[in-house]
């Protein structure tokens, strides 16, 4: 069965009510999961960066090398944060966090940007004071092992994270829910709309009966009702055959 644009549309607008209904369910329940189901989750971070210390008194030039070679060691440098040489301490020395080593490593992320020196170190949890935590500890571990096991004192810590402050939640994005939600529920609304009319072998119009009886429709009669009927001194009986739906009745009266 081929469907011209006018057919779609006539298809969605009869079942308005269904989409109407999917759309409304869609957006409650997305309203209600991001606003009082999940967790808000703060994010704190800190800085370092990586530049050898010149111990060479009047030695004042950045040496090319030396900043190249600074560049390459802040790879060694971010899989060293997230291993058990950092986090292990990190677990021992500070009882009260909550978490595994596992969750530790998932938590934390270190980036930086390209062709640069500074580091940044973001840990993600739903109560900021310990993200806070946890990132000033993680970085101020690194700061102090590091010398120790590279031989070379180049790393400074720039800005750590102030847990006194409660900034904004990066997650969830209840907007973004709210409309992806809406987007989904009213796809899933005209899906529904056409399974429906694709799967419903009944008759409404006049267009479904040439289909169905490959016979043109000569002339049909309005539905009637009982108010519509008067009888003047005689008795009327009428005999309906309604098409399903009620939009149409063929209709027979007998004396």
């Amino acid at each position: 069965m081929e469907l011209d644009l006018k057919h779609m549309i006539r298809i969605l607008w009869k079942r308005k009510w269904l989409i109407s209904c999917v759309l409304v369910f869609g957006i409650g329940f997305s309203v209600y999961y991001s606003y009082f189901v999940l967790k808000p989750v703060y994010e704190a971070s800190t800085k370092f960066i990586v530049n050898k210390t010149q111990d060479v008194e009047g030695v004042g030039s950045i040496n090319i090398n030396d900043l190249n070679a600074n560049i390459k060691l802040i790879q060694t440098y971010k899989e060293l944060i997230r291993t058990n040489w950092i986090l292990d301490d990190v677990i021992q020395n500070n009882p009260d966090i909550p978490y595994t080593l596992e969750k530790l490593v998932s938590m934390i992320k270190v980036s930086s940007m390209n062709e640069t020196q500074v580091v940044t170190i973001t840990v993600e949890d739903s109560s900021y004071a310990l993200a806070a935590k946890i990132a000033n500890t993680v970085t101020g571990l690194f700061v102090k092992k590091i010398p120790q096991l590279m031989k070379v004192d180049n790393v400074t810590l720039l800005t750590a994270a102030d847990a006194t402050v409660l900034p904004a939640p990066v997650k969830p994005n209840k907007m973004m829910n709210i409309i992806v939600a809406a987007m989904l529920s009213l796809v899933l609304g005209f899906a529904l709309a056409f399974v429906i009319y694709f799967f419903d072998e009944g008759i409404y119009s006049e267009e479904d009966i040439a289909e169905a009886s490959g016979l043109n429709t000569l002339a049909y009669i309005p539905k009637m009702r009982g108010k519509h009927l008067k009888t003047v001194g005689r008795s009327v009986r009428v005999n309906t055959n309604q098409v399903k739906g009620g939009k149409e009745t063929y209709a027979t009266t007998q004396q």
